[in-house]
């Protein structure tokens, strides 16, 4: 799995690459504190959700670039074959919704 200062230097990569202008640390919690922990697994679904308590509003298109730096991180992550723990969590916690269990929420304490 892939460590947390790894992680954080994974998004910042890829922001560059994208030329997009948001913070590591800020992608990585809104990644996990609202693409993860609400299984948003669509754009659609990210231009709906709630994103209350982040702090920062974002307009459409900012949701629309957050989206974008995230599909980029989490194809790379695919490419090499890792997986975040958070996204071990979330996978389970579909694997257990799915059989009709219920899931933790949010995904493992949401670390």
């Amino acid at each position: 799995m892939a460590a947390q200062k790894e992680i954080l230097a994974r998004w910042s990569r890829t922001t560059q690459r994208l030329e997009i202008d948001f913070t590591d640390v800020f992608l990585d919690q809104e990644w996990r504190h609202v693409i993860l922990a609400q299984d948003l697994r669509s754009p659609e679904m990210y231009l709906r959700a709630s994103r209350s308590g982040r702090g920062t509003a974002l307009s459409p298109l900012k949701r629309a670039q957050v989206r974008r730096v995230v599909e980029a991180f989490t194809q790379e992550l695919r490419r090499a074959d890792e997986w975040t723990f958070l996204q071990v969590c979330a996978e389970a916690a579909r694997i257990l919704q799915d059989r009709g269990g219920e899931p933790p929420l949010p995904p493992c304490g949401n670390r």
